[in-house]
């Protein structure tokens, strides 16, 4: 494991660490200083690892050029069939949901599955809309629950790309008002000058 960027003044840290989990080595990135537990987030790659850190990429290439950004390239966590399963089902559901999980999964062993693919960034917990019937994971103790959804990289991780949700219509951002605020003087007017 070599650290490979330290955010000046901050916390934040970047940590790239070989890994091999039965299928051959893979890159893993460990995000450390953005969590409250102190946890570090395992990304499967290193632009997950940068925009969660809030990094540019590019000293890091220039130091380390063998960490490539690009899909194919950088070899992507393995995922166990237990969590494939889980995210290809929270594909096919509305809003991505993860839940319910396979019957097979229960109690502990539920609790670690889901653990282990929070820090991992594939699925994040949610408000949940039980008026929507949408099912809860966990009891926040003020009456509220949570849900789990997979994320676009928990999607990117099985295959399935997802288009970028910020881009707004063409006519939403090209629109222009010529209205203003309610109060506001259509002109100003110079104050009369005093005589002397």
């Amino acid at each position: 494991m070599f650290l490979i960027y330290d955010a000046n003044g901050s916390r934040t840290q970047i940590w790239a660490c070989c890994e091999d989990y039965g299928h051959g080595p893979v890159w893993e990135f460990h995000v450390h200083g953005t969590t409250r537990s102190g946890d570090p987030r395992i990304c499967p790659s290193l632009a997950m690892a940068c925009e969660i850190a809030g990094a540019d990429p590019r000293p890091i290439l220039n130091t380390a050029p063998f960490l490539s950004l690009e899909k194919g390239k950088l070899p992507m966590t393995q995922l166990s069939d237990t969590q494939a399963l889980i995210l290809s089902a929270a594909a096919q559901r509305p809003d991505h949901i993860a839940l319910p999980l396979p019957e097979s999964l229960r109690g502990g062993a539920a609790a670690k599955v889901v653990g282990t693919m929070i820090a991992k960034g594939l699925i994040e917990e949610a408000d949940a809309d039980t008026r929507k019937g949408e099912p809860v994971w966990r009891e926040t103790g003020d009456g509220h629950g949570v849900t789990l959804i997979a994320t676009n990289a928990g999607l990117s991780a099985i295959g399935i790309e997802q288009e970028d949700a910020n881009t707004a219509p063409e006519s939403a951002t090209n629109a222009t008002t010529n209205t203003r605020a309610p109060d506001t003087p259509a002109k100003t007017e110079a104050a009369p000058k005093a005589h002397t």
